[in-house]
């Protein structure tokens, strides 16, 4: 009698599985903002510690010009890059614009003088951006406003949302404001006097805020989330103190992948995704070869057409049952998770994991080809055989949680 699909698929999560617990390295995932946008460049300096550092390799792009895009004003700011591609950036005509990724206008969104700070995008696709004329916008992705928030000085410097979902930005009115984004209006939560001009605010992993300020005020106002003020010595030679520069924790060596060398791996509590296990997982059935056993015993009768490799669609398979999803109804839901995305190969970087419909078909016609089911069979004994192989460790911590898994009937 020949194995069904769901047998073979369910022997492969449990090699992974039986596999994992051998790694020595438990801890917490390192991936994402909480409240910022997953996406390629979501506020000024990248993150919320104003890195600078993006996680893409630009080893291959060519350097020559790919297109220009007209303002009616001067471009004193860096753009901000939403998770559809999506590029927000102000211009000293008053305009914040949308620009698509093909250099095409989306949408403009006029405020009441120059726009000349960096846009921040929440993880809902709203788009905060202060302007000249005293306020902070909040826009909606589509374009239309979704409120404006008054200060009492111009608006220079870009937004930073928290962890929490509070933004706080700094006006010339010599304030640090910390705001509550309501959904049709936004709360002050309180306003930290530091005099003259504030520049753009970098928030570290314990929520201490870091503002910038003029040269004139180089003593450090490090702001705690309360809005209490912590001063501490900081110097510079020109320019500005504080929020522009990069702001972390200290680490201790986190390693890179060997699936994805953009990729690294850090055990801190500071930013989290809750699938972010499977990052540990990916990386270990890549040290196992499972991409090569799948080449050797799966075959793909889609033709060269095919949107999605082979490879992406048997691991989102496997990798939803790994992380409790028993079914493939999530599949939409998960198809735009940065760690179901970050586990398949570039091409699921970019557009996302497969939906419901394509996930279904994969399972319920491709995979239950005869030759496949032979070829399950065997990739699984295979995957078993060199999980077996690792050197037994002499202390595995296991670290579990209790589960709800209702079935149906009684």
């Amino acid at each position: 009698m020949k194995p069904s699909s769901g047998k073979v698929r369910i022997g492969v999560i449990a090699a992974l599985s039986a596999a994992a617990f051998a790694m020595l390295a438990i801890g917490t995932l390192t991936v994402l903002h909480a409240q910022l946008a997953t996406s390629a460049w979501p506020m000024f300096h990248y993150n919320l510690t104003h890195t600078g550092l993006s996680p893409y390799s630009t080893s291959a792009n060519p350097g020559t010009e790919k297109w220009t895009f007209l303002t009616g004003g001067a471009v004193y700011s860096s753009p901000a890059v939403g998770t559809d591609g999506t590029i927000y950036v102000g211009s000293d005509d008053a305009y914040l614009y949308a620009v698509n990724p093909n250099g095409t206008q989306k949408w403009k969104f006029l405020t009441g003088n120059s726009v000349q700070c960096s846009p921040a995008i929440g993880s809902d696709g709203t788009v905060y951006f202060g302007s000249y004329d005293h306020r902070l916008y909040a826009v909606n992705p589509n374009g239309t406003q979704k409120w404006a928030f008054l200060t009492g000085g111009a608006v220079l410097c870009s937004p930073a949302v928290s962890a929490d979902g509070t933004i706080y930005v700094g006006s010339n009115e010599g304030f640090l404001h910390a705001l509550t984004d309501n959904g049709t209006s936004a709360t002050q939560k309180w306003a930290f006097g530091i005099g003259g001009e504030v520049g753009d605010p970098a928030v570290g992993a314990d929520g201490t805020i870091y503002p910038g300020f003029p040269l004139s005020k180089c003593t450090t106002n490090v702001v705690r989330p309360s809005g209490a003020i912590d001063r501490r010595g900081f110097g510079s030679d020109q320019g500005w103190c504080g929020g522009e520069q990069p702001v972390g924790e200290d680490k201790s060596g986190p390693f890179q992948l060997s699936f994805n060398s953009s990729l690294r791996v850090d055990f801190q509590g500071a930013r989290v995704t809750s699938d972010g296990g499977l990052i540990l997982v990916r990386e270990l059935d890549e040290r196992l070869g499972l991409s090569e056993l799948i080449e050797q015993y799966l075959a793909d009768s889609r033709g060269k057409n095919a949107q999605i490799p082979l490879a992406d669609l048997l691991r989102q398979s496997v990798y939803s049952r790994l992380a409790g999803y028993e079914d493939l109804n999530d599949a939409e839901r998960l198809s735009q998770d940065p760690a179901f995305r970050l586990i398949g190969s570039r091409k699921i970087w970019e557009r996302g994991a497969a939906l419901t419909s394509r996930l279904q078909s994969f399972e319920t016609e491709l995979l239950t080809q005869e030759d496949n089911l032979a070829g399950l069979a065997a990739l699984n004994r295979q995957l078993v055989a060199k999980a077996e192989a690792i050197d037994s460790p002499r202390r595995i911590v296991l670290d579990m949680d209790s589960t709800e898994i209702p079935v149906y009937g009684e």
